[in-house]
C-alpha cells in the first residue's frame, strides 16, 4: 500500500503478483484481490512478462479454489494473449493450466497429451521455465496412467533439465519419483 501511495508502478505488479502467490495457499480470497490487482498495474504499466505471469498465477489460485472454469476460461484469456503476441511461452504457460483443468477434471489422456505439446513448444522455443513446469506435470501424468517407461524418460529429462536450471519446483517431482522408486528398485533386482 505504501509503494502504491507513493506512485510506484515499476516494481508494484511483480511484488503484487508475487505476495498473491503467496497468499493463494492461506488466504485465497486476498490472493484473488492481490493479484487480480496486480494484473491491472501490469497491463497500466505495459508490462507484457508481468502480465502473462500474473494471468498464469490466477489461473492457478482459480484451479487451488476448484474454480475449473474460471480457470479454464483465464487460460484461454492466456493463450489469445499469446497468441497475438507470437509468445511460445506464455502458450506453453496457458497449455500447462488447460492440462492441470483436465487432469482437476480427470481427463488423464487429456491433460496428458496437452502436457506434452507444452513439452514440445517450450523445448523448441528454449523456453526455460515454461518447459520446466510441463516437465513436472507430464512426468506426474505418465505415472498417473502407470507408463513407468514413459515416466521414467521424462522424470530423467526432468531431473536433469530442471537442476540445471535451478527450478525451485523441482520438489513437485519428489511424489512422481517416490512412487517409481519401488518399479526401478524391481527393474534392477534390487531388495528394499
Amino acid at each position: 500500500a505504501v509503494l502504491e501511495a507513493a506512485g510506484e508502478r515499476e516494481l508494484l505488479p511483480s511484488l503484487q503478483t508475487a505476495l498473491g502467490m503467496l497468499l493463494t495457499s492461506s488466504d485465497l480470497p486476498r490472493a484473488h484481490m492481490t493479484l487480480d490487482r496486480a494484473l491491472m498495474l501490469a497491463r497500466g504499466a505495459r508490462q507484457n512478462t508481468t502480465e502473462v505471469w500474473t494471468l498464469m498465477q490466477i489461473c492457478y489460485a482459480h484451479l487451488h479454489a476448484g474454480a475449473l472454469d474460471e480457470a479454464q476460461l483465464r487460460a484461454e484469456e492466456l493463450a489469445g494473449i499469446a497468441q497475438d503476441r507470437n509468445n511460445p511461452d506464455s502458450l506453453a504457460y496457458a497449455l500447462t493450466v488447460r492440462a492441470r483443468v483436465k487432469l482437476a477434471r480427470g481427463d488423464l489422456p487429456g491433460a496428458r497429451s496437452l502436457f506434452a505439446e507444452a513439452v514440445s513448444l517450450a523445448r523448441t522455443a528454449n523456453e526455460v521455465w515454461a518447459r520446466s513446469i510441463a516437465l513436472c506435470g507430464l512426468a506426474s501424468v505418465t505415472l498417473a496412467e502407470r507408463d513407468e517407461v514413459g515416466a521414467r524418460a521424462i522424470l530423467e529429462e526432468a531431473l536433469l533439465f530442471c537442476h540445471g536450471v535451478c527450478y525451485v519446483g523441482i520438489d513437485a517431482l519428489c511424489g512422481a519419483l517416490a512412487l517409481l522408486l519401488p518399479l526401478i528398485v524391481v527393474a534392477v533386482g534390487l531388495a528394499m
